[in-house]
C-alpha cells in the first residue's frame, strides 16, 4: 500500500505535544485515517514539520537547517519515510528532476601522465 498525505496544516505552533496536533487535526476534520495515511503539520517559517502517521502511530519531525521547506515536495513525503526517518533530499531531488530534468553530467576520466 502507498503512503498518501491526507492533510496539510500551515502555520501550526510546532512546540504542541502530540495530544496536542492530534486535537487540532480533529477539530478540522471528522475524516477517518487508514493504514499509510499520514498528517503534516508545518509550522510559519516553513522550516519545520511533524508528520503523524497513521500506520505505526508515531509524530515524525523534520528541521530543514537549510532554510524553507519546498512547498511542492510536501506530497511526496510520506514516500520517503523510511521507519523512523525521513530522507527530504531524495524527495527533494525528485521534485527538482521532475522541473529540470535529469542533469547531464560529463565524466572525463583524467590521466596523470
Amino acid at each position: 500500500m502507498k503512503n498518501r498525505l491526507i492533510h496539510v496544516f500551515f502555520n501550526v505552533d510546532l512546540r504542541q505535544s502530540f495530544t496536542g496536533l492530534v486535537k487540532t487535526l480533529k477539530s478540522k476534520t471528522d475524516r477517518v485515517m487508514k493504514q499509510g495515511d499520514f498528517v503534516l503539520f508545518m509550522n510559519s517559517k516553513q522550516d519545520m514539520i511533524k508528520m503523524f502517521c497513521s500506520s505505526t502511530n508515531c509524530l515524525l519531525q523534520f528541521k530543514n537547517e537549510k532554510g524553507r521547506i519546498n512547498s511542492q515536495t510536501i506530497v511526496d513525503l510520506p514516500n520517503y519515510v523510511q521507519g523512523n526517518s525521513l530522507d527530504y533530499n531524495s524527495a527533494l531531488r525528485k521534485v527538482l528532476t521532475k522541473k529540470l530534468g535529469k542533469p547531464k553530467v560529463s565524466i572525463k576520466k583524467i590521466q596523470n601522465s
